[in-house]
């Protein structure tokens, strides 16, 4: 399955380089929007499929982030105090970090991992 989403996310990367290359940009700029729209959705969907199929590394951090349960950022993406333009957070244990990110998007697609209890989440 890892390389099913590896080779979707290659796939719509490859077709929104193409409409980037060739799209007239005098055109309106929410038609350009909606073209990309569906293959970045399909490349969101995929690595958070790929988030939960990973096998997470450890390691201690290297930047200053803020440590929330993960039951408590969940509650905060559905009551809409998170979305991913405000940025995002990687799965936290024992004063480690994983390598495996968290995006309010997963959440809200019921696609994040429930073996951790607390993520270290960082502001843009």
């Amino acid at each position: 399955m890892k390389e099913y989403y590896k080779k979707e996310i290659k796939r719509n990367q490859d077709i929104i380089k193409k409409i980037n290359e060739s799209w007239d940009y005098s055109r309106d700029y929410r038609e350009y929007e909606s073209a990309l729209e569906n293959y970045y959705d399909v490349i969101n969907v995929c690595e958070a499929e790929l988030c939960l199929l990973e096998t997470p590394m450890l390691s201690k951090p290297k930047t200053k982030g803020n440590i929330m349960s993960l039951d408590g950022f969940v509650e905060c993406v559905n009551d809409g105090g998170f979305i991913d333009y405000d940025g995002s957070g990687n799965y936290y244990k024992d004063g480690e970090v994983t390598d495996l990110s968290i995006y309010p998007s997963y959440v809200k697609m019921g696609k994040y991992r429930k073996d951790f209890d607390y993520i270290m989440w960082y502001n843009r």
